[in-house]
């Protein structure tokens, strides 16, 4: 294999990208890839309620425990997100879809 985890080529002169983030969601898509094409994603009607349930769910369930257990203790801090805003909670919801590889790199800059 010539490459490595990122998928570039330090050798050959190849920089990785600052933020990976496209990056690593094309490898995620190569890597998962459907023969019967990517699945749409789940649309949620205009101006329906974002359940605070899912969003606690996406809190603590992460992939890093780093990530985890900084996310599991805000849920927990806004008791259950129950202190959040109702107008906050889109703004959430796209910070939680993101990968914890990206958020970690806008949390340690």
């Amino acid at each position: 294999h010539d490459r490595n985890i990122g998928g570039w080529r330090p050798e050959s002169g190849e920089v990785p990208p600052s933020l990976p983030e496209q990056h690593w969601r094309a490898l995620v898509e190569q890597t998962h890839a459907s023969p019967h094409g990517p699945r749409p994603a789940r649309a949620r009607a205009p101006g329906a309620p974002i359940p605070r349930k899912r969003l606690v769910y996406a809190c603590t369930k992460r992939g890093w425990r780093e990530m985890e257990a900084l996310l599991t203790a805000f849920a927990e801090h806004t008791r259950g997100l129950g202190d959040v805003p109702d107008d906050e909670l889109p703004t959430l919801e796209r910070i939680l879809l993101a990968d914890d590889l990206f958020l970690m790199a806008l949390l340690t800059g």
